[in-house]
């Protein structure tokens, strides 16, 4: 898997890096959109504890902040 992913990606014309982790990060972000519970994510990715889910959701929430300030239209 983790050499196939590049190579569809470069076949497919994506530009982003691609890779196996990020498949398991956007997964955790669209479940924790649908509404799904920290321990449910926890059981769905088999993390060891819900702290170590908490610390993976933290990150996404990182970067979509970023790009929601990235596209926001800012007023002078």
């Amino acid at each position: 898997m983790r050499h196939l992913l590049p190579r569809l990606a470069a076949k497919a014309a994506i530009e982003k890096r691609v890779h196996a982790h990020a498949l398991r990060h956007a997964y955790a972000a669209s479940l924790e959109r649908e509404g799904a519970t920290i321990s449910m994510i926890r059981d769905l990715l088999s993390h060891s504890s819900a702290a170590v889910t908490d610390r993976y959701l933290r990150r996404l929430g990182a970067g979509e902040a970023v790009e929601f300030a990235k596209n926001r239209e800012w007023a002078l």
